[in-house]
């Protein structure tokens, strides 16, 4: 799960990065001039770039037609690692201008869903998702249209397409990315995705008993680790305070000591698995010596605290698991996060990984297990 840079050169077309490309740019391309697409939270555009250099993948640039995209191009086939910065990926096959969807020609439905129309399909699954929030129903509508489609071309295709909710690691994955341009679209299977929900936005319930809503953020966290806690877990959580993340824990029925000087607010029910800890989360520390389950830290301090606090825990083995928030820096958060990054990977043995998620704003969450 750690992220190791690879060989190559440096990029080559990012020299422009306030540059989100025009509608001419898209609307006469007649094959895409990317390989991949990654997505990012928009306005961290320069960060993915500036990671994708350090990682030495070259030849990539801000894609024309929405903020939140970077382009990888055609020229090079270097392997492209999981970036913190990126949200979502997508192998691009072919970009539909947004003239080209009112209606949608046949050619563009077999370019959409290739191979799958052609012979018996094998099982598969749709993520349909829209760069721009007011784009979420006409997606939903195209996609239906697509579908649609192609099943008139190939009637078994309906009933091979799977919930993306229950798919396997070499399921292929039909992507559709709209923005206000038009639509790209490519396919991946299930396993190359860097994250599992479509567009890389995690969809997860509130608890309605949480004080806080970064119980959001922990639940896409154990979601990208791959890894629940259990009953009977025992967790530090360092500056738990109200306690959502104290509160995912607990449901889970794990013994959870909340370290914050500021109040809990946590149902009654689980009062007989919650200690207290009025103590500073920075100095905290074990008084049996046994290492714990899982370390929780979500007070958002700035990445050279954190990579002392990381060291401490983590390269003690004071817990077998972990998930971190960090706060970044506005400039150049992926310099600031790096170091972080370089320590993780040199602990053999640590199975890691950093991301900015979905319902993390100006940070990033750091998790791993040994």
């Amino acid at each position: 799960m750690g992220q190791k840079p690879i060989e190559g050169s440096n990029p080559s077309l990012s020299a422009n990065p306030s540059c989100h490309g025009s509608a001419s740019q898209l609307t006469n391309l007649t094959s895409s001039p990317y390989r991949k697409l990654l997505i990012c939270r928009p306005g961290f555009e320069a960060a993915l770039l500036e990671e994708l250099g350090d990682r030495n993948v070259p030849d990539t640039e801000r894609a024309p037609g929405s903020p939140g995209l970077v382009g990888i191009g055609r020229r090079q086939n270097v392997p492209v690692p999981i970036c913190i910065f990126e949200r979502q990926r997508l192998s691009v096959n072919g970009f539909i201008p947004v003239e080209g969807l009112k209606p949608i020609a046949e050619s563009s439905v077999r370019d959409v869903f290739g191979s799958l129309l052609k012979d018996e399909p094998a099982p598969w699954t749709l993520h349909a998702y829209a760069m721009a929030e007011g784009l979420g129903r006409r997606i939903s509508g195209i996609a239906n249209v697509l579908l649609r489609l192609a099943s008139r071309i190939q009637p078994a295709l309906e009933a091979k397409q799977l919930e993306p909710t229950h798919i396997q690691p070499d399921t292929r994955v039909i992507q559709l990315c709209l923005t206000e341009m038009g639509l790209w679209h490519g396919a991946d299977a299930a396993r190359d995705l860097s994250h599992p929900a479509p567009g890389g936005v995690g969809r997860y319930r509130l608890d309605p008993r949480s004080p806080s809503r970064s119980y959001l953020k922990i639940e896409e966290a154990f979601d990208l680790l791959g890894v629940e806690p259990r009953a009977g877990d025992r967790v530090v959580d360092l500056g738990a305070a109200p306690g959502g993340w104290t509160l995912a824990f607990l449901r889970r029925g794990c013994r959870v000591t909340a370290v914050d000087h500021g109040a809990m607010r946590i149902p009654a029910e689980y009062a007989d698995r919650l200690t207290h800890r009025r103590e500073n989360g920075l100095t905290f520390g074990l008084t049996d010596g046994q290492p714990v389950d899982w370390l929780a830290c979500d007070m958002l301090i700035p990445p050279g605290p954190a990579l002392g606090l990381l060291r401490r825990w983590v390269g003690g083995k004071l817990a077998h698991r972990f998930i971190c928030n960090i706060k970044i820096p506005q400039q150049h958060p992926w310099v600031a996060i790096k170091p972080v990054d370089d320590w993780l990977r040199s602990q053999k043995g640590l199975r890691y990984r950093i991301r900015q998620t979905y319902h993390d704003r100006r940070e990033v969450t750091v998790m791993g297990e040994w």
